[in-house]
């Protein structure tokens, strides 16, 4: 062991003097390698400021000749003839012939500009700059001054070459100066800069920099005279050239910078310039250090191999001394390991030699067979198949040397392959003699030598597998045969199994499905974000449940409903996703048709009411994503009833369809129209910019319904009225907007229908007094909150009250006093005025009444309204109230508007002879404003004509309104009626009726209407009753 431990010493001695020369011979290449950069790269540098210098020292002696020129050509002239000898013209072309200038002026010894090539700049006084100071303080013509770097005028950056003028004399007579252009320095410099990591920069004398290539921001006008920096070590070294390396002042970076002092013989420049030209050390030697780092890695690379094959190569030497003492003691263990393995082996496993003992018994086979090696162990003759059958016979191993014809013939269940013997049989002593079935292997074993020495068997208890085939052979054909169509997949979506039903409902057969994608039945028509979900949710190991629209073979589309779950490997690792689908497309169409009738009208086959909230609501998220406007149209075919009443349903059923399809014609493709049942209709419209979008499809809706059609053989004319409210303007949810378009198509149809009208917050106030004077009116009689005035009519003649008529007053604690040409009209449209028409006349008789128990005798006037007197109970309703009251009749006069009477004349003639059966006066209020007729007017039984106060109001001042009120007094004189003028509030007006031979006046002249208790009162103010 020695001897080796010094050969592996020597081994590593060797190698680390190979390491150590390698590793100097690398270090001396890199050293001379840096150097060699170094120095190429100053050369480089100083060749750059050298070619800067030559351009710059050509450029300024040609600035400084022309300066030279115009300061000769200027002595001999005062300052004010300098324009005559030289123009600011010809100072144009000569700053355009010299480049690198940019200006050139000439200043008098006052500083005044007085030549300039630049305009803009003649007449200003320069005095105050330095280069003028620092001329007028040493005004040497030999001097050439070189000003520091300064701002101009025009807020660029110059340099100033200066030159003394004198006059015929030698004194001062002022300066030309020429300012040199940065941007041809820019050029310059630029063109010499070889690299991105490289700068040039030019500078004044005193330090401070002029510009720099590249620039960079507030490197113009810095001092670069600081201590240690570049410029200061430069012109301490009192050389015109140098190369030098450290950190830039300005920017902070390590540079290698070359310096040029420019500085022309001959010129007498009182400072210099200088030129430098730097670049950045990292990126100078960055290939060198690119390449350092390549050797180094190589390097280490070759060392790391050398020194693991040295030590692979000793450890191979050390394995071969220990190979050949270990493989006498592998040899040694190899039985027993054979011995164990077989022990270990899960399946039962025994071994017999050529005598057919049993020389290994292992412990699956001791457990199965319940018997334990020490008792098997050596037995022959068979008795190892005892504990299996019960008994001595053949086993798998006496079969090894049957040849293949024998075998197949006497034992079909033995399958041979090669020389493995396999076969599947019944051990009825196996588990207490239950039985068991059992898949055995068995082989001949040989040795070294090729010589056969034994045979080995292995026996496994497949009982739970035989079960489970059987499980599964039921469970495939309960599959097979399910009533819903069964599909299974791997991982990846590729179709493993599908069953009959499945290619019932696809039409793919199984060869088509199995190995395809399930795709092949997508329709394109289910949304992908449900396949995402799906997806989503099976990959997680949940089940998915949900409806699909697919696509058969022959490509019909069909609805399905679909259970996708996983199905997982012992370890819960999901391997396979198993569908069961059912076809549910005359469920979907059945549930489509019940969607339709819910959603749709039936008759037109338009949204219906609750569709349109829906179609509203989607209109409105689109109008709020678009930014646009919507409208909702409510819109009601005026007269529909009639039609209804007088045709019959069946042609109002053909107008609204008709209707609805040129509602459809009219209107563009995605806009909505409803029917909301009846005849009322909405239409949606989108994408409104201006109201005037919507006034012009109203009209053509309009004019749409208003074209005449045939029903029943007989042309008819229908119009509509429209209510229209906008978004956001008039409501910004679907709701209001509904109301506000309804409260919007109620006033169209109050301003006479077959029109449109906007809603408008006017009309919603409205609409709320109308709501609230409605539910008021509903308890109106049981709140006590109706009262009577009276206002007395007064003989013409007498000057004495003849009579009252009866005027209803509202008291509403939530609106007031309220109007009656604001309440009536709806009492009347609301059939409300019936009651209070009932409760007026109760209470005037029994007021009446009251004032004959005071001695008070008057008639008492009573309106009816148009919606009474159609009310088929009237008679029976106003005899009841006389009966009631003990009134009698002829005291009792029923007041009638022209209109109520001019409906059915007939039907109204028949009405007022009831009522003047009754004992009751007729009169008929407002005459003159209605549309009479006075053939009927004769036949009518009226009593009183009452005329209207638009004639009597301007009956002093309008002939032809005197003329009208003679013409009823005429009128009624000659029917035998009598006449009240109502209205009446001046004498003039009083005087005309008395004069015409009117019956009776009535009006403020004589007194307003008041409440009961103060008719006694009046009365005795006007002088009593009649």
């Amino acid at each position: 062991m020695r001897i080796n431990r010094d050969k592996f010493l020597g081994q590593w001695g060797v190698l680390l003097l190979a390491l150590l020369l390698l590793a100097g011979s690398i270090t001396h290449n890199l050293y001379k390698s840096y150097t060699d950069i170094l120095a190429g790269e100053q050369q480089r540098l100083l060749t750059q400021v050298r070619v800067v210098n030559a351009n710059l020292q050509a450029q300024i002696q040609g600035t400084d000749r022309v300066l030279q020129d115009i300061c000769e050509d200027l002595a001999e002239s005062s300052s004010k003839q300098w324009s005559q000898v030289i123009s600011n013209r010809r100072l144009g072309v000569i700053v355009d012939a010299i480049s690198g200038v940019r200006t050139i002026l000439a200043l008098d010894a006052e500083g005044v500009v007085r030549l300039s090539n630049w305009k803009q700049v003649l007449g200003k006084n320069l005095s105050q700059r330095e280069y003028f100071q620092i001329a007028l303080k040493n005004p040497d013509p030999a001097v050439l001054f070189v000003s520091p770097p300064f701002k101009t005028l025009f807020g660029a950056w110059g340099i100033n070459l200066v030159r003394v003028i004198t006059d015929a004399q030698g004194g001062f007579a002022g300066i030309a100066v020429a300012t040199l252009d940065p941007e041809y320095f820019k050029t310059l410099l630029t063109s010499v800069n070889y690299s991105p990591d490289m700068w040039s920069t030019l500078a004044h004398g005193d330090g401070v920099q002029f510009l720099m290539v590249p620039e960079r921001k507030g490197q113009p006008g810095m001092n670069l005279a600081q201590p240690g920096a570049f410029f200061t070590r430069h012109m301490a070294s009192g050389k015109r050239e140098n190369v030098l390396s450290g950190t830039v002042y300005s920017t902070g970076e390590k540079r290698l910078m070359a310096m040029y002092t420019i500085h022309p013989p001959g010129l007498g420049m009182d400072k210099p310039l200088v030129v430098a030209a730097g670049r950045n050390l990292t990126a100078v030697f960055q290939e060198w250090r690119r390449h350092a780092l390549n050797q180094g890695i190589t390097f280490g690379i070759l060392s790391l191999i050398a020194v693991l094959s040295l030590l692979g190569f000793q450890r191979y030497q050390r394995e071969q001394l220990h190979q050949s003492l270990a493989a006498e003691q592998a040899l040694l263990n190899t039985k027993q390991q054979l011995r164990d393995v077989i022990d270990f082996l899960p399946d039962a496993t025994f071994v017999i030699d050529n005598e057919k003992k049993v020389v290994i018994w292992n412990r699956a086979i001791e457990k199965m067979s319940g018997v334990p090696k020490e008792e098997m162990i050596g037995k022959g003759d068979h008795e190892y198949t005892i504990p299996f059958y019960g008994c001595r016979r053949s086993q798998l191993l006496d079969l090894l040397d049957m040849d293949d014809e024998e075998l197949a013939a006497k034992y079909t269940q033995v399958r041979r392959t090669g020389e493995v013997l396999d076969a599947e049989t019944f051990c009825p002593a196996l588990h207490g003699g239950e039985g068991a079935y059992v898949w055995a292997t068995g082989v001949p074993l040989y040795d070294a030598t090729g010589q056969r020495v034994g045979a080995i068997e292995s026996i496994r208890d497949i009982s739970a597998r035989k079960k489970a085939e059987e499980y599964l052979r039921k469970l495939t054909h309960g599959i097979e045969n399910s009533a819903s169509a069964v599909m299974i997949t791997d991982v990846e979506g590729r179709i493993e199994y599908v069953n009959r039903k499945f290619c019932q409902l696809t039409g793919y057969s199984a060869e088509e499905a199995i190995g395809h994608n399930p795709r092949i039945l997508k329709s394109d028509v289910t949304p992908r974000e449900v396949f995402d979900n799906l997806w989503k949710t099976i990959l997680s190991g949940r089940e998915w449940r949900g409806e699909l629209l697919n696509r058969r073979k022959t490509g019909e589309v069909y609805w399905s409903i679909a259970s996708i779950s996983p199905l997982r490997n012992d370890t819960g690792e999901i391997t396979h996703f198993i569908a069961n689908v059912e076809d549910i497309n005359e469920r979907k169409n059945a549930e489509a048709t019940i969607e339709r009738l819910a959603y749709f009208d039936p008759l037109t086959d338009l949204p219906n009411r609750r569709m349109l909230q829906d179609r509203l609501e989607l209109a409105l998220k689109r109008s709020r994503r678009q930014a646009t406007g919507a409208a909702l149209l409510y819109l009601d075919l005026d007269s529909f009833k009639h039609i209804n009443d007088s045709l019959g349903h069946p042609a109002g059923d053909k107008l609204l369809r008709e209707m609805a399809s040129r509602f459809m014609q009219t209107l563009r493709d995605d806009d909505v129209v409803c029917r909301l049942g009846g005849d009322e209709f909405a239409v949606i419209l989108h994408d409104i910019q201006h109201d005037q979008d919507v006034v012009q499809v109203s009209h053509k809706l309009l004019d749409a319904v208003a074209v005449p059609l045939q029903l029943d053989g007989r042309e008819v004319v229908v119009t509509a009225s429209v209510g229209i409210a906008l978004f956001p303007k008039d409501g910004d949810d679907g709701k209001t907007l509904e109301k506000h378009a309804d409260i919007a198509l109620y006033h169209a149809k109050e301003e006479g229908k077959n029109t449109f009208r906007f809603f408008s917050e006017e009309l919603n106030n409205s609409f709320r007094d109308w709501i609230a004077m409605e539910h008021g009116l509903r308890h109106v009689l049981d709140r006590n909150e109706l009262e009577l005035q009276y206002q007395p009519k007064v003989n013409a003649v007498t000057g004495k009250v003849a009579g009252v008529e009866a005027l209803l007053r509202w008291h509403s604690p939530e609106l007031g006093l309220v109007s009656p040409l604001r309440f009536i009209p709806l009492a009347e449209e609301t059939r409300q005025i019936i009651s209070i028409g009932e409760w007026v006349l109760r209470t005037a008789c029994r007021q009446q009444l009251a004032w004959q128990q005071q001695g008070i005798r008057l008639t008492m006037a009573v309106n009816l309204s148009a919606v009474q007197f159609k009310s088929p109970s009237l008679i029976d309703r106003i005899a009841a109230i006389i009966d009631e009251t003990g009134i009698q009749p002829e005291s009792l006069e029923l007041e009638l508007t022209e209109s109520a009477l001019v409906d059915k004349p007939d039907d109204a003639i028949h009405v007022l002879e009831q009522l003047r059966s009754l004992g009751c006066g007729i009169s008929i209020d407002d005459f003159g404003t209605g549309y009479s007729s006075l053939s009927y007017l004769k036949s009518f039984p009226v009593t009183i004509l009452k005329i209207d106060r638009s004639f009597v109001r301007d009956l002093a001042h309008d002939s032809g309104d005197r003329a009208i009120a003679q013409s009823v007094v005429n009128l009624a004189n000659n029917l035998d009626m009598k006449t009240v003028a109502e209205g009446v509030e001046e004498p003039e007006q009083l005087e005309i009726l008395k004069q015409i031979g009117c019956t009776y006046i009535q009006g403020f002249i004589h007194s307003r209407p008041v409440p009961a208790d103060q008719i006694p009162a009046v009365i005795q103010r006007l002088g009593g009753a009649a």
